[in-house]
Parts: C-alpha cells; sequence; structure tokens
C-alpha cells in the first residue's frame, strides 16, 4: 500500500511539473491574443505564433504581401 502510494505521488509531481512549464503567455503576432504561443525565429526575427492560427491562410496579410 506504501509503495503504490509513493508511485502515485510521484507520478503526479512529473505530470504537473511537465503542464505547469510547457510554455509561458505572449502575444500571437497573427492574431494579437495573449495565448500559449511559439517562438520562430525567421531571418534573423522572432515572432510568436499561436496553434489557433492558421498561417497558410495569413502569411500574406502578416507579410504585406498580395
Amino acid at each position: 500500500m506504501k509503495k503504490r502510494l509513493a508511485a502515485l505521488i510521484v507520478f503526479l509531481a512529473m505530470t504537473l511539473t511537465l503542464l505547469v512549464g510547457c510554455s509561458t503567455l505572449h502575444r500571437c503576432d497573427i492574431c494579437g491574443q495573449t495565448k500559449l504561443c511559439e517562438k520562430k525565429e525567421v531571418l534573423g526575427r522572432t515572432f510568436y505564433i499561436c496553434d489557433d492560427c492558421d498561417i497558410t491562410d495569413n502569411i500574406s496579410n502578416f507579410f504585406g504581401s498580395k
């Protein structure tokens, strides 16, 4: 019983550590909302892009091309 309880505590501690330390909130450069974003570097510039944005639809609007 003590081994199972100890294993459960270790498992929960590891799981919570992974969930808490995933990433921080940033302002998305495409939609402008503050969300969990991925940091991308393109041509020396840093961009934050959230998972909800569809980059293929917004890429031309983002860079101002036709």
